[in-house]
């Protein structure tokens, strides 16, 4: 598995927070392509508690409860293959909570502004996603529902992504003018360096 350390999330195309974690707790090595497994009972890592179904914070008239909460951060723990402390999944729990808010933020905009985003769009990043990790969607159902969390979680992350992106493109795409020439001097350079050496 690849260790996944940030996730899409928020302004920056869900442009991905890293939530630190010790340095003790060490990733869970993949057995093959694709999302670990989830640890055995007796190794199994703190997961995410509230004792609440009630609401963690409001921003405007959107609520974001206990359970989105704690959902998201099950969801950071079950991609990233950490066994976190109590003590990281408080600070996990705080980050994650300035993320959602800001996400609520900019659905609040996107609302504004009429903009809707396709489930099909949703699939698409969806499945980006798992082609990145070498997965699959059942094997990434499988690693969520272990750890106490769903797809549903991915879905909502990128729906508010998707939405910020197009408030992005509304308010910015009349103020980007690319001219003939600079087209034409990057098509120069490209084809200057066609020929050369390339090094990854």
């Amino acid at each position: 598995m690849r260790l996944i350390k940030t996730l899409f999330m928020g302004a920056a195309a869900l442009a991905c927070a890293s939530i630190p974690l010790n340095a003790q707790n060490a990733a869970v090595p993949a057995s093959g392509p694709g999302f670990a497994a989830a640890p055995t009972a007796a190794a199994a890592p703190a997961t995410p508690t509230v004792e609440s179904n009630g609401i963690a914070a409001t921003v405007n008239d959107l609520s974001i409860s206990d359970y989105e909460l704690n959902q998201l951060v099950a969801f950071m723990i079950a991609v990233s293959g950490f066994k976190p402390t109590d003590a990281d999944i408080k600070r996990m729990r705080e980050q994650m909570l300035k993320n959602l808010e800001d996400e609520k933020i900019q659905l609040l905009e996107a609302r504004r502004r009429k903009i809707t985003v396709s489930p099909v769009e949703v699939n698409k990043r969806i499945q980006a996603f798992l082609a990145d990790n070498n997965s699959s969607l059942e094997q990434l159902t499988k690693v969520l529902n272990e750890n106490g969390s769903n797809i549903d979680t991915l879905r909502n992350q990128y729906i508010a992504s998707i939405a910020w992106q197009q408030v992005l493109q509304q308010e910015f795409q009349s103020e980007i003018v690319i001219t003939p020439a600079q087209v034409d001097d990057a098509l120069r350079r490209a084809l200057e360096g066609a020929t050369r050496p390339h090094y990854r």
